[in-house]
């Protein structure tokens, strides 16, 4: 018996390290993630996760904003993305982002947005 409570309590100490460390890694990434919602608005610049096998996308608040969206108004994806891109820009865009997913690897893409209320962003 007393071996198994030992065990029992050993298992219940990983469990709370498990916890703390959960905890702590949540407290950095929550920093980090502010950080860059900062960095970004000093910047004047945006950014996004596509997940082109599942065809999520995520915006950042100020990639909305950028867009004159408030953030989370609407679920962005590629059409929305596509629709606002500037005539001028959009078969460069889409030729990158074409070889980008050839390749297998991330892009950094600079366009001019067309603002739902035409101007050019």
């Amino acid at each position: 018996i007393l071996r198994v409570a030992r065990e029992a309590l050993r298992h219940a100490r990983h469990a709370d390290a498990l916890r703390r460390s959960d905890a702590e890694h949540l407290r950095l990434a929550e920093q980090a993630a502010t950080r860059l919602s900062h960095a970004e608005q000093i910047a004047g610049m945006g950014s996004y996760h596509w997940d082109v096998v599942d065809g999520s996308v995520h915006w950042s608040d100020h990639l909305f904003r950028l867009w004159g969206l408030a953030p989370g108004s609407v679920q962005p994806d590629f059409e929305l993305f596509a629709s606002r891109i500037h005539p001028d820009d959009y078969e460069r865009v889409c030729a990158d982002l074409q070889a980008s997913m050839e390749a297998g690897r991330s892009t950094h893409l600079r366009y001019r947005l067309l603002q739902a209320d035409g101007q050019v962003g």
